[in-house]
């Protein structure tokens, strides 16, 4: 099995990464960085590379994906701007908050503890740049208030975790992607 070595298995398909890694640096486009590297990550977990050594390196990239992102906040510029405007902010103080994240605190408050009432969200019409994408969990929180996003939350994770026992149940437990296909 070459793929559970870790050269064979992480290493060198990591290496034509690298250079799209640096193409997309000079860009620079950070966000596809940090996606690119998610992908190659779970292309990598799904195949089954790197046997034990897979923990070790997924702990190492998500150091570095944390690094980063560290490194992106505190280098000033657009990225700094945006890290600073989404994370760095608590929502009662929106004076150096985006305009975007601003108008997505909005929504959220004025949902209220159970909503507006579907349909009825303002701050989808006129304030929220991509409300049925970027900012939906803004526009669910108007319309569904607390109640509602709290509800939203509670599905994903049971999705999540429903998700998580279908390979767990099946016989093909050293292959993820076997693990996954219907019968």
């Amino acid at each position: 099995d070459k793929i559970k070595n870790p050269i064979y298995g992480i290493l060198l398909p990591a290496l034509p990464l690298i250079p799209v890694l640096i193409l997309l640096k000079l860009e620079p486009h950070n966000s596809a960085m940090l996606l690119m590297c998610a992908i190659f990550g779970t292309m990598i977990f799904c195949a089954g590379g790197g046997g034990a050594w897979l923990f070790g390196a997924i702990g190492v990239g998500l150091a570095g994906a944390a690094a980063y992102l560290n490194y992106l906040a505190n280098s000033g510029g657009y990225a700094a701007d945006r890290l600073g405007g989404v994370w760095g902010l608590t929502p009662t103080d929106t004076t150096n908050m985006l305009w975007q994240t601003r108008q997505s605190v909005y929504a959220i408050c004025t949902g209220g503890l159970f909503g507006v009432g579907i349909g009825n969200s303002v701050q989808k019409h006129q304030w929220l740049p991509y409300a049925e994408n970027d900012f939906i969990f803004s526009v669910v929180c108007e319309e569904l208030g607390f109640v509602g996003a709290v509800a939203l939350i509670l599905l994903s994770v049971l999705l999540t975790l429903l998700g998580g026992l279908i390979p767990s149940r099946k016989a093909a437990k050293s292959d993820p992607v076997t693990a996954l296909r219907t019968e």
